[in-house]
């Protein structure tokens, strides 16, 4: 569903998180807000 997803939003990221569950902002956190992060840099 994410890959679907990520082709029909315009500009979207797709970050996937291996070592992580349902919450990767709570089991991964630094990765999770490099992540965020990025994305914001971007804009």
């Amino acid at each position: 569903m994410a890959q679907i997803l990520h082709k029909e939003i315009k500009n979207s990221d797709l970050t996937t998180f291996p070592d992580a569950g349902h919450f990767p902002m709570l089991e991964i956190p630094e990765a999770w807000s490099d992540a965020v992060l990025s994305y914001l840099l971007k804009a």
